[in-house]
């Protein structure tokens, strides 16, 4: 068992990470494979009021729990509100974006699969 508390992990800035179309995106990586978890990764993402995360999309799914701030995301032409509380489950190959529409950090925690396809 790991226990600790989010702060204790860097956050690193989207630019630095290779994303280049993010804009006041952080993530913390907070579970990894390094950490003994062979299956599946955690990621804290926060963006700044006014940021978004890229449009985009990957084989792999995504699981995402909304734990501060206000939003939408944005998949194909549908746009929805999210707010704290919220949980998104997005399927594999479908293009999905986060925007922060509020006056706060919007913070995600995010479960992908290790070594995704």
């Amino acid at each position: 068992m790991k226990i600790f508390h989010y702060t204790e992990h860097k956050p690193f800035p989207a630019k630095t990470l290779g994303i280049e179309d993010a804009s006041g995106l952080s993530i913390r990586f907070l579970i990894t494979q390094g950490d003994g978890a062979p299956n599946f990764a955690m990621m804290h993402l926060e963006l700044e009021p006014g940021g978004c995360t890229p449009n985009h999309q990957h084989g792999w799914e995504e699981e995402i729990f909304v734990k501060t701030g206000a939003g939408k995301i944005k998949s194909g032409d549908q746009t929805t509100a999210i707010c704290p509380g919220d949980v998104i489950y997005i399927a594999p190959d479908e293009a999905h974006q986060f925007v922060n529409t509020g006056e706060e950090n919007l913070e995600l925690l995010c479960v992908i699969p290790n070594n995704p396809g």
